[in-house]
């Protein structure tokens, strides 16, 4: 292992266990450093990890809207050591390139890699009816607030049973979803496919309608297609339209090809009554939207 003091792998001012700070170990002199890096190779050498680094220290950070007096009303946070999250960080950066330069870590878990998000995940999951399991008792895990502990969880988990006559399997993080594909089920609450309540979706543009007439100083009787068209702004409607569609093109060419495939369909007519994700590309725009386009068409058109 060697190190430069200017890629010292560590950010934040927190002193954590130990009480050095990440700012003192990014001074260390050169022959501090090597020193280091020397205790670091024979932790590795040896597979011994020191047991003052496995330490925490706890504080609480009170959680809004929650009473003072309750310990439920806190989330634990936890500090690691210092010179731990300089070892980690070295470390991650090394185990990475492997398990993920080399594809080892199966492309069903969405979590702790790039270009994969939690909502890439849902894109997978929201035609298909999930179940829960019972609760358990989990006696192993790997600690909070460590750099290696996201990469470590997915390797160690990477050979979860894959499952076999149509169930698939969707994981992000230690969420772990088994569902039938035969199975279909759409739920109309998803910002993210512009599927939600058509009633709620107008109460937002009611708002949004507000907010524009209270920065803008508008007169009341400047009509609301008028004030989206002079401040080209698109209607709550379209803007999720469009965020769908971005959703949709960055899916369909993903280096995941699970996530190809839960895209790679034509969505059934509008009259249907069956609707899947990709219906909000072609469904027809809302009054507001479609007057919107219509003065923008005669903009146009006299440009």
């Amino acid at each position: 292992m060697r190190l430069k003091q200017r890629g010292i792998p560590i950010k934040g001012k927190a002193p954590g266990h130990g009480g050095i700070s990440n700012k003192a170990i990014k001074c260390f002199s050169l022959p501090l450093l090597s020193l280091l890096v020397a205790i670091f190779n024979a932790c590795l050498k040896n597979c011994y990890f020191p047991p003052a680094w496995k330490e925490a220290e706890i504080i609480g950070t009170h959680k809004l809207r929650k009473t003072s007096d309750l310990p439920a009303s806190y989330r634990p946070i936890s500090f690691l050591s210092g010179l731990d999250n300089f070892l980690e960080k070295t470390l991650k950066t090394r185990l990475s390139d492997h398990l993920l330069g080399k594809g080892l870590i199966i492309n069903k878990q969405f979590s702790f890699r790039p270009a994969h998000s939690c909502l890439q995940q849902v894109l997978r999951l929201v035609e298909y009816e999930r179940t829960h399991s019972t609760r358990r008792l989990i006696r192993v895990g790997v600690p909070e607030g460590s750099a290696l502990s996201p990469l470590l969880y997915s390797a160690y988990t990477n050979d979860i049973p894959r499952p076999l006559s149509g169930v698939q399997l969707a994981l992000f993080a230690d969420d772990i979803v088994l569902f039938f594909k035969s199975r279909t089920m759409m739920t109309y609450t998803s910002l993210v496919f512009a599927h939600a309540n058509p009633k709620a979706l107008n109460r937002l543009q009611v708002e949004h309608n507000k907010f524009c007439r209270t920065a803008t100083d508008t007169y009341w009787c400047v009509r609301n297609t008028i004030l989206h068209r002079d401040l080209e702004l698109p209607t709550v409607s379209k803007y999720m339209k469009d965020a769908s569609k971005r959703f949709f093109d960055i899916a369909g060419s993903h280096v995941n090809a699970l996530l190809r495939a839960a895209v790679d369909y034509e969505p059934p007519h509008s009259s249907y009554f069956i609707r899947r994700p990709r219906n909000v590309l072609i469904d027809p725009p809302d009054v507001l939207t479609a007057a919107v386009e219509s003065l923008n068409d005669v903009n146009d058109t006299h440009d």
